[in-house]
């Protein structure tokens, strides 16, 4: 996050497919993180992976079991399902 917004991360797509953005534009256009891009690719799955394992924490704090159960088995997933 910068300024409130999201600087990196995941974008899901209705296929289940990620896409990788390594930032976005002052018009919120995503800047996708493609092969040309590598450190910054590895650093949006580091912040996918952080941000599900955080939003499980938090839920898990508020005493949301389910919820905290789902979003750190989302973060496994995204961890573990990164395409070599």
């Amino acid at each position: 996050m910068k300024a409130g917004r999201p600087a990196s991360g995941l974008l899901f797509d209705v296929d289940k497919s990620y896409w990788t953005a390594r930032g976005f534009d002052a018009k919120g256009h995503v800047l996708i993180a493609d092969g040309n891009y590598l450190k910054e690719q590895d650093q949006a799955w580091a912040d996918a992976v952080l941000a599900a394992r955080s939003v499980g924490d938090r839920f898990a704090k508020a005493g949301n079991a389910g919820s905290a159960a789902y979003y750190r088995r989302f973060a496994s997933e995204i961890e573990n399902g990164r395409p070599e």
